[in-house]
């Protein structure tokens, strides 16, 4: 037979054989073109209860052909079996993509339409008739924090307190909204603070498990629930880019605290990186006047700048770190100086609502997170004055000035001690060294100085 006609036979029993499975009840699948062709000799037999089929024959078990087929078939079938699982977990899959898509959507959805409903609900807010937007605004704004023309924090205008490290920027803010929630009670710093029965939301991602030590120390355990009530603390970095959106700022403020009255920034440096350029300040003010719009008061805790090698901090605007945009939009802002750690700091008023508010000297009491405005009129020549011809040592000033007589509390003293003996207002004893120990130098007030105390005091700072 030619090789042709050998073919044409091959072809017609592959044909004959798999039309003997589709007149059977064989599962369609033996009679799938892929599958092994059939050994025309054979008859098709259900084998066992499994429902499994072959080809058997008792007279062909040990027959090649029978062998070989069944090895073909039963590796068709794992192929076959392999590719309908795929197709199965290509649907799952597809039908989950579909799934997670369709709920992303939803999202957006939501979240345009929410935008949409806030921008309007917003826009019929803020656009006011012009006669009585001008000539209803009070004469004096009304105060978060203050009273009359002495505004340290006026209502709808944000404020910043800015310092180096170590000055106790937390402390005051904290102590501030403390007062602000009513587990503090009474004026702080000698100002009042208005009461707001909203929440206050603290995003201390500055170091935040030093921020919830720093509060332990103005609270109680019996003001837990007070605390639940009336504080939310955020830890870490914001889970926003109010680069590419100066809405998610005042967005995640709504999410993160509902009916939020006051926020608290400690600090500014964690909101976005690259805050000395321009853009980044512009973006950061526009987030922030969006909150303020929407009725939120706001504090900010913000870092200055290093002073050049030889040069003087002079605790202006121009000191506080970053673009200038970062205090065009505050209607105040303060700065503290001192030396780290130090209990003495002064709290100065660079950028003013209406009249300015000290400098103030306070204290801060470390251990129990509290500070109070010190008397001024406690100064280094008032000290002398009191001790008369014994005189002060640099100590004994310190102490009565300041509170205390730790090394930068008497690097301050020698300072204004040196300034006075400049002025020909006190003078200095020299110490020695004995066998005894060592004996201090001693300060005393010249006859000039005694009369300008009897003449109303010196302010040496």
């Amino acid at each position: 037979m030619s090789n042709d006609n050998a073919e044409t036979a091959d072809v017609s029993n592959a044909a004959a054989a798999r039309q003997r499975l589709r007149e059977s009840t064989a599962p369609p699948i033996l009679g799938d073109p892929k599958a092994p062709v059939p050994p025309l000799h054979l008859p098709v037999i259900r084998e066992g209860d499994g429902g499994a089929w072959a080809y058997t024959d008792p007279q062909h078990d040990d027959d090649d052909v029978l062998t070989g087929y069944r090895q073909e078939l039963a590796e068709f079938l794992d192929a076959e079996n392999a590719k309908t699982q795929l197709r199965m977990d290509n649907a799952d899959l597809d039908a989950e993509v579909r799934k997670q898509r369709i709920r992303e959507q939803a999202r957006e959805q939501v979240k345009a339409e929410r935008a949409d409903a806030v921008a309007s609900a917003h826009t019929v807010e803020r656009a006011q008739p012009g006669g009585d937007a001008i000539l209803d605004e009070p004469d004096t704004p009304p105060a978060v924090w203050g009273s009359g023309t002495k505004v340290a924090w006026a209502k709808g205008q944000g404020m910043m307190l800015a310092s180096h490290q170590g000055l106790g920027k937390t402390t005051l803010a904290q102590q501030l909204v403390l007062h602000r929630m009513r587990i503090l009670q009474g004026h702080f710093l000698g100002m009042p603070v208005e009461a707001d029965g909203r929440p206050v939301l603290y995003l201390g991602m500055d170091r935040p498990s030093q921020v919830n030590q720093s509060f332990r120390r103005m609270v109680t355990p019996d003001q837990r629930q007070a605390l639940n009530n009336a504080l939310t603390i955020w830890g870490g970095p914001l889970p926003i880019n109010i680069a590419s959106d100066t809405s998610a700022f005042a967005d995640f403020v709504e999410q993160a605290c509902p009916g939020c009255g006051t926020v608290v920034v400690d600090s500014v440096k964690d909101l976005i990186p690259g805050i000395s350029k321009d853009e980044v300040g512009a973006a950061l003010n526009i987030s922030w006047q969006e909150l303020i719009a929407r009725g939120v008061e706001l504090l900010l805790l913000h870092h200055q700048r290093k002073a050049q090698q030889g040069a003087a901090r002079l605790n202006t605007l121009d000191d506080v770190y970053g673009s200038t945009w970062l205090t065009s939009g505050l209607g105040s802002v303060f700065a503290l100086e001192g030396e780290p750690g130090s209990p003495t700091v002064t709290l100065k008023h660079l950028k003013l609502v209406i009249d300015p508010i000290g400098p103030l000297t306070l204290r801060h009491d470390h251990q129990a997170g509290h500070t109070t405005t010190q008397d001024d009129s406690i100064t280094a020549a008032s000290v002398l004055y009191e001790h008369g011809d014994e005189g002060a040592t640099v100590s004994e000033v310190a102490a009565a000035v300041l509170g205390r007589a730790a090394k930068a509390d008497l690097q301050v003293v020698r300072r204004q001690l040196r300034k006075l003996a400049t002025e020909q207002l006190a003078r200095k004893e020299a110490g020695a060294k004995t066998s005894g120990g060592s004996i201090e130098d001693r300060w005393f007030l010249t006859d000039q100085g005694k009369w300008a105390v009897e003449l109303g005091g010196r302010d040496d700072d």
